[in-house]
């Protein structure tokens, strides 16, 4: 009787192992499509805010108002701001919101007043404030 047995305990233990060996499968598949379709999102948002941010770039240096590009910072960026910090922790969060805080909180003084001469060398450096600081935050999107 005992030898008869061993060989049904024998399948059920293949049986088991393939019910088991399929069900950790299937968990490790599903956990490795999670994580390549959170990845693939987090590049188009990357993507996007730095879009954003170039055509943003291309304004401060083609502009002789740089304070309504400023203005413009906020309305622009903020959605894809507020996306893109949700993926993001540890030290590259404390620089990211070191540049996002630096480039949001760009007061009407640091540019310097409304209008400039378009050669003007106060324009040059009001332009390259904007532009270093719209650079700085796109560096470390890239970076992520």
């Amino acid at each position: 009787m005992s030898e008869q047995i061993n060989p049904i305990i024998d399948v059920a233990r293949l049986v088991a192992a393939g019910i088991v060996g399929g069900l950790v499968a299937t968990f490790a598949a599903h956990k490795l499509a999670a994580s390549r379709d959170r990845r693939i999102g987090i590049n188009a948002d990357k993507k996007t805010y730095c879009a954003l941010i170039h055509g943003l770039i291309e304004s401060a240096k083609a502009c002789d108002t740089p304070n309504s590009v400023r203005c413009e910072i906020r309305r622009t960026l903020y959605q894809s701001h507020a996306r893109f910090r949700e993926n993001i922790a540890g030290k590259r969060l404390i620089a990211y919101d070191k540049a996002w805080d630096n480039l949001r909180n760009t007061t009407p003084e640091e540019m310097g007043g409304n209008f400039f001469d378009l050669n003007s060398p106060e324009l040059k450096k009001v332009q390259q404030l904007l532009i270093g600081r719209f650079e700085a935050l796109r560096k470390i999107i890239k970076e992520t």
